[in-house]
């Protein structure tokens, strides 16, 4: 069996010979049409080995039938057809048998749409796991939002959602797993295309430590959600979904696991040998380097350092090297954006060593596990982020980005902080001082100087310039990294008020996209502009003294 030569040679040969058909060329075979029309030159895979639609848009490929699944790369200008409900890409098809002597037969069908221009939503973390409110706050938050958002679209808008859309930890307590996500997907009637990717929490905690855990965890949502990785094209942008996640599950004797869950849930971060290879062949198709590629995964190929240095650092596998591979796979392209989860914040890294790279890491549609709402009266992220999403607009080879909110008070760039009144509370108010002493490594605001502005941009990006004036005079700016003070007031506090603790772990990030400036007075207005990488400004003015408590 060769997993490598290409069905577009046996077509050739075929052909000539007038004699043989296509189905007698692999094990697994079918047809990929439009209006009855066959499209040539689809690429199908298995996971491994890629063919390629002949004229008459049938192929055929050689399978181990590993995977239990092939799908197609869809092709520019079309759109799937669908499966189950309109928002499910039907750009897959599971295998009817494992035994690799078994031929069988999987046809597609897509449709031809002008979609040059197109914008892509994309979000991350989710974490439903039918828990305390978190699918009320889904459906009556995010949903109307992004219903509101198609609706007034004058483009056709997709969706990637870069993992963790369940938890794992509550699959089994819970029964809410990736089929009861999609199911969710399919009741609140999901307004376009969704294409998953895998993240940590997307894996089954039941199945045990071994040598195929990964591949056996990932079961679930290879059977509800979407193959672990596969590509497709939108305009003139190839996409690819990889599975960044290498589940392990480690057995630790001296813990207690809740029902259904078999371990630590524990996984290293990097792209597998094997994606590669296929990522490698997959890009072999996409002539044009000067097309934008988007690669889509769970976890962060590189950071940002907190040491207020905002170092970039590759961050998969011993050292970085694990991201280092996968840059050099894919720098023959021109413009290659990277999107990524998992962090719960926002952060924009450019790839040092390859300048062709730029990753734009999104924070959770879940904020803090949907707890933050229901705590402070707020949706807010542990970056201080408001709960949203982004867009990506594409227009050809070009292509811009925004940060969405979902309610009509984080629809702002950015939030400005009067720090003398922060400042104040901080030093004063006994359960802040109380809240310091026991967490002493959060940022204490009531040490910063007189007199200083805050603001939080939440979607900041390297090229991004801001600049803060007070009486038309413009101020020194100053990067820095620190605690959102929002944050803090509607969910650390709130907490710590009824419960005498606060979570640390995962509720309050040191975020790298907060700038102060020192005025000259303490009631003069402040102006903030903040000039996105694509030259669109956007100005607030603060006026003094500005208030500061959960609901500002």
């Amino acid at each position: 069996m060769n997993k490598f030569f290409p069905y577009s040679k046996i077509v050739l040969t075929i052909a000539a010979l007038g004699t043989v058909i296509a189905s007698d060329a692999g094990v697994v075979s079918g047809r990929i049409t439009s209006g009855g029309k066959g499209v040539a030159g689809v690429p199908v895979s298995d996971g491994y080995s890629i063919v390629t639609t002949d004229k008459k848009g049938r192929y055929a490929i050689d399978t181990d039938k590993k995977l239990g699944y092939i799908f197609y790369t869809l092709p520019s200008g079309y759109e799937p057809s669908t499966v189950n409900a309109p928002c499910e890409p039907a750009i897959w098809a599971h295998l009817d048998t494992a035994n690799p002597e078994t031929a069988e037969t999987h046809d597609f069908e897509i449709f031809p749409v002008k979609n040059k221009k197109f914008d892509l939503v994309v979000t991350a973390d989710i974490h439903l796991a039918d828990r305390a409110d978190d699918i009320a706050q889904f459906k009556a938050g995010f949903m109307p939002r992004i219903k509101e958002y198609v609706a007034q679209s004058q483009v056709p808008v997709y969706t990637v959602a870069l993992g963790d859309l369940s938890w794992d930890r509550f699959w089994y307590t819970n029964e809410f797993g990736p089929a009861d996500f999609m199911a969710t997907l399919r009741d609140v009637e999901y307004p376009t295309l969704f294409f998953p990717v895998t993240g940590n929490h997307d894996n089954d905690p039941a199945v045990p430590h071994g040598p195929e855990t990964d591949f056996m965890a990932a079961a679930q949502f290879r059977k509800a959600m979407a193959p672990s990785y596969y590509s497709f094209n939108l305009g003139d942008a190839h996409i690819v979904v990889l599975d960044d996640i290498i589940y392990k599950n480690e057995l630790n004797p001296k813990r207690k696991y809740a029902k259904g869950i078999a371990g630590d849930r524990n996984y290293d971060r990097y792209v597998t040998d094997d994606q590669l290879d296929w990522l490698r062949r997959d890009l072999e198709l996409v002539k044009d380097k000067s097309k934008p590629l988007v690669i889509c995964m769970h976890i962060p190929a590189w950071r940002l350092s907190i040491d207020g240095k905002f170092t970039a650092y590759p961050s998969q596998g011993k050292d970085g090297e694990a991201s280092v591979k996968l840059a050099e796979t894919v720098k023959d392209f021109k413009k290659v954006r990277v999107l990524t989860g998992h962090t719960h914040f926002n952060a924009h890294v450019e790839a040092p060593g390859y300048p062709n790279i730029h990753e734009d890491n999104v924070s959770a549609l879940c904020c803090i596990f949907w707890n933050t709402k229901a705590v402070g009266g707020r949706d807010i992220c542990s970056d201080g982020s408001p709960a949203g999403f982004k867009v990506y607009s594409f227009d050809g080879k070009k292509f811009t980005s925004r940060f969405e909110g979902i309610d009509e008070c984080d629809r702002k760039p950015f939030r400005i902080y009067d720090v003398n009144t922060v400042k104040n509370t901080y030093g004063t108010d006994s359960l802040y001082v109380k809240y310091l002493k026991k967490y002493p490594n959060r940022t204490d605001y009531s040490k910063f100087d007189d007199n200083m502005v805050l603001v939080n941009i939440f979607d900041y990006e390297p090229a991004g310039t801001v600049t803060i004036s007070e009486g038309g005079k413009e101020l020194e700016v100053e990067r820095i990294t620190a605690d959102d003070p929002m944050l803090i007031a509607a969910y650390q506090i709130e907490l710590f008020r009824k419960l005498g603790k606060a979570p640390t772990s995962d509720a309050v990030r040191v975020n790298t996209h907060m700038f102060t400036a020192k005025t000259k007075t303490s009631h003069l207005p402040v102006t903030v502009t903040y000039t996105d990488a694509y030259g669109r400004a956007m100005t607030e003015t603060l006026e003094r003294p500005g208030r500061f408590d959960a609901s500002m």
